[in-house]
Protein backbone atom coordinates (compact mmCIF):
# COMPACT_ATOMS: atom_id res chain seq x y z
CA UNK A 1 0.00 0.00 0.00
CA UNK A 2 1.02 3.61 -0.50
CA UNK A 3 -0.62 6.94 0.09
CA UNK A 4 -1.63 9.98 -1.89
CA UNK A 5 -1.16 13.38 -0.21
CA UNK A 6 -4.11 15.79 -0.05
CA UNK A 7 -2.66 17.86 -2.93
CA UNK A 8 -3.29 14.92 -5.28
CA UNK A 9 -7.07 15.32 -4.94
CA UNK A 10 -8.90 17.06 -7.74
CA UNK A 11 -12.45 17.26 -9.03
CA UNK A 12 -14.41 15.68 -11.82
CA UNK A 13 -14.12 17.89 -14.90
CA UNK A 14 -10.84 19.55 -13.89
CA UNK A 15 -7.85 19.47 -16.21
CA UNK A 16 -4.94 17.45 -14.79
CA UNK A 17 -1.68 19.37 -15.17
CA UNK A 18 1.06 16.75 -15.63
CA UNK A 19 4.42 18.11 -14.46
CA UNK A 20 7.41 17.72 -16.78
CA UNK A 21 8.97 15.01 -14.61
CA UNK A 22 5.81 12.86 -14.93
CA UNK A 23 5.44 13.36 -18.69
CA UNK A 24 8.74 11.61 -19.46
CA UNK A 25 8.03 8.67 -17.14
CA UNK A 26 5.06 6.89 -18.73
CA UNK A 27 1.95 8.75 -17.55
CA UNK A 28 -0.78 6.19 -16.94
CA UNK A 29 -4.32 5.74 -15.62
CA UNK A 30 -6.03 3.37 -13.18
CA UNK A 31 -9.81 3.52 -12.96
CA UNK A 32 -10.95 2.49 -9.47
CA UNK A 33 -13.92 2.32 -7.14
CA UNK A 34 -13.17 4.67 -4.25
CA UNK A 35 -14.45 4.41 -0.69
CA UNK A 36 -14.94 7.56 1.42
CA UNK A 37 -14.81 6.84 5.15
CA UNK A 38 -16.74 8.22 8.07
CA UNK A 39 -14.60 8.45 11.12
CA UNK A 40 -12.31 8.79 12.74
CA UNK A 41 -11.79 5.03 12.89
CA UNK A 42 -9.03 2.95 14.46
CA UNK A 43 -8.49 -0.82 14.63
CA UNK A 44 -11.97 -1.76 13.44
CA UNK A 45 -12.95 -5.32 12.60
CA UNK A 46 -13.93 -6.56 9.14
CA UNK A 47 -17.48 -6.90 10.49
CA UNK A 48 -17.55 -3.13 11.11
CA UNK A 49 -16.00 -2.19 7.76
CA UNK A 50 -19.25 -1.42 5.96
CA UNK A 51 -20.58 0.72 8.82
CA UNK A 52 -17.43 2.85 8.52
CA UNK A 53 -18.16 3.77 4.89
CA UNK A 54 -19.68 7.19 4.32
CA UNK A 55 -19.96 7.02 0.52
CA UNK A 56 -18.62 5.52 -2.68
CA UNK A 57 -17.27 7.45 -5.66
CA UNK A 58 -14.97 6.91 -8.64
CA UNK A 59 -11.24 7.58 -8.69
CA UNK A 60 -8.52 7.69 -11.32
CA UNK A 61 -5.28 6.69 -9.64
CA UNK A 62 -2.91 8.47 -12.03
CA UNK A 63 0.76 7.57 -12.06
CA UNK A 64 4.13 8.18 -13.67
CA UNK A 65 4.70 4.47 -14.17
CA UNK A 66 8.49 4.41 -14.70
CA UNK A 67 9.04 5.46 -11.07
CA UNK A 68 7.33 2.23 -9.98
CA UNK A 69 9.80 0.07 -11.93
CA UNK A 70 12.18 -1.51 -9.38
CA UNK A 71 15.02 -1.82 -11.92
CA UNK A 72 14.86 1.81 -13.07
CA UNK A 73 13.81 3.68 -9.95
CA UNK A 74 13.62 1.29 -7.01
CA UNK A 75 9.82 0.90 -6.94
CA UNK A 76 8.89 4.42 -5.80
CA UNK A 77 5.09 3.91 -5.73
CA UNK A 78 4.22 6.89 -3.55
CA UNK A 79 6.41 9.27 -5.56
CA UNK A 80 4.99 7.92 -8.85
CA UNK A 81 1.42 8.63 -7.77
CA UNK A 82 1.77 11.66 -5.49
CA UNK A 83 1.97 14.53 -7.98
CA UNK A 84 -0.55 17.35 -7.60
CA UNK A 85 -3.99 16.47 -9.01
CA UNK A 86 -3.09 12.80 -9.56
CA UNK A 87 -6.24 11.60 -7.76
CA UNK A 88 -9.36 12.95 -9.47
CA UNK A 89 -12.55 11.85 -7.70
CA UNK A 90 -16.22 12.15 -8.63
CA UNK A 91 -18.60 12.86 -10.22
CA UNK A 92 -20.73 12.31 -7.13
CA UNK A 93 -20.93 10.51 -3.82
CA UNK A 94 -23.29 7.53 -3.48
CA UNK A 95 -24.46 6.20 -0.12
CA UNK A 96 -23.69 2.51 0.60
CA UNK A 97 -27.43 1.74 0.74
CA UNK A 98 -27.62 2.71 -2.96
CA UNK A 99 -24.40 0.98 -4.03
CA UNK A 100 -23.51 -2.40 -2.56
CA UNK A 101 -20.03 -3.16 -3.97
CA UNK A 102 -20.79 -6.89 -3.94
CA UNK A 103 -23.54 -6.38 -6.56
CA UNK A 104 -22.52 -7.17 -10.15
CA UNK A 105 -21.19 -3.86 -11.42
CA UNK A 106 -18.87 -3.00 -14.30
CA UNK A 107 -16.01 -0.51 -14.31
CA UNK A 108 -15.06 0.98 -17.68
CA UNK A 109 -12.07 3.25 -18.33
CA UNK A 110 -11.87 5.10 -21.63
CA UNK A 111 -9.09 7.17 -23.17
CA UNK A 112 -10.42 9.51 -25.87
CA UNK A 113 -13.61 7.39 -25.92
CA UNK A 114 -11.68 4.14 -26.57
CA UNK A 115 -12.35 1.44 -23.97
CA UNK A 116 -9.08 0.53 -22.23
CA UNK A 117 -10.40 -1.22 -19.11
CA UNK A 118 -13.68 -3.07 -18.78
CA UNK A 119 -14.31 -5.50 -15.97
CA UNK A 120 -16.73 -6.53 -13.30
CA UNK A 121 -15.69 -5.08 -9.94
CA UNK A 122 -13.64 -7.98 -8.64
CA UNK A 123 -11.72 -7.32 -5.45
CA UNK A 124 -8.61 -9.14 -4.27
CA UNK A 125 -9.64 -7.92 -0.82
CA UNK A 126 -13.28 -7.01 -0.21
CA UNK A 127 -13.99 -3.43 0.81
CA UNK A 128 -14.65 -4.49 4.44
CA UNK A 129 -11.19 -6.08 4.60
CA UNK A 130 -9.49 -2.98 3.15
CA UNK A 131 -11.18 -0.65 5.62
CA UNK A 132 -10.27 -2.91 8.55
CA UNK A 133 -6.67 -3.41 7.38
CA UNK A 134 -5.77 0.26 6.98
CA UNK A 135 -7.29 1.10 10.37
CA UNK A 136 -5.20 -1.36 12.38
CA UNK A 137 -3.23 0.73 14.87
CA UNK A 138 -3.78 3.89 12.82
CA UNK A 139 -6.36 6.63 13.27
CA UNK A 140 -7.98 7.14 9.88
CA UNK A 141 -9.68 10.56 9.76
CA UNK A 142 -13.16 11.36 8.53
CA UNK A 143 -13.32 11.78 4.76
CA UNK A 144 -10.29 9.61 3.97
CA UNK A 145 -10.44 7.94 0.56
CA UNK A 146 -9.43 4.38 -0.29
CA UNK A 147 -8.88 3.52 -3.95
CA UNK A 148 -9.71 -0.18 -4.14
CA UNK A 149 -7.55 -1.35 -7.06
CA UNK A 150 -7.68 -1.34 -10.84
CA UNK A 151 -8.59 -4.03 -13.37
CA UNK A 152 -6.38 -5.15 -16.25
CA UNK A 153 -5.87 -2.80 -19.17
CA UNK A 154 -3.71 0.07 -17.90
CA UNK A 155 -1.45 1.56 -20.58
CA UNK A 156 1.73 0.08 -19.10
CA UNK A 157 0.51 -3.54 -19.18
CA UNK A 158 -1.08 -3.59 -22.65
CA UNK A 159 0.53 -5.72 -25.38
CA UNK A 160 1.37 -2.45 -27.13
CA UNK A 161 2.16 -0.06 -24.28
CA UNK A 162 0.13 3.13 -24.42
CA UNK A 163 1.15 6.06 -22.18
CA UNK A 164 -1.27 8.93 -21.59
CA UNK A 165 -0.61 11.94 -23.79
CA UNK A 166 -1.18 15.69 -23.70
CA UNK A 167 -4.84 16.37 -24.44
CA UNK A 168 -6.09 12.85 -23.63
CA UNK A 169 -9.57 12.74 -22.12
CA UNK A 170 -9.83 10.07 -19.43
CA UNK A 171 -13.20 8.71 -18.34
CA UNK A 172 -13.92 6.14 -15.64
CA UNK A 173 -17.48 4.87 -15.38
CA UNK A 174 -19.17 2.85 -12.63
CA UNK A 175 -22.96 2.84 -12.53
CA UNK A 176 -24.94 4.02 -10.62
CA UNK A 177 -22.19 6.41 -9.53
CA UNK A 178 -21.68 7.93 -12.97
CA UNK A 179 -18.68 8.88 -15.10
CA UNK A 180 -15.54 10.65 -13.88
CA UNK A 181 -14.02 12.72 -16.69
CA UNK A 182 -10.73 14.68 -16.79
CA UNK A 183 -8.34 15.93 -19.45
CA UNK A 184 -4.56 15.53 -19.31
CA UNK A 185 -2.64 18.78 -19.91
CA UNK A 186 1.14 18.59 -20.09
CA UNK A 187 2.93 21.38 -18.25
CA UNK A 188 4.99 23.47 -20.66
Amino acid sequence: MWYKPAATLTNHGDDILFPTVAQANFPDFEGELTVILRGPIISISKANGTSSILNFTIGNDLTARMFQDPKRCGGQYTYAQAFDAFAPLGPRLVHPSKFPPSAPTTIITRVNEKVMQQSQLDFIFHVDELVSFISQGTTVPYGSAIMTGTPAGVGWSRSVQSPSKDGDVLEVEIQPIGKLKNKIVFEK
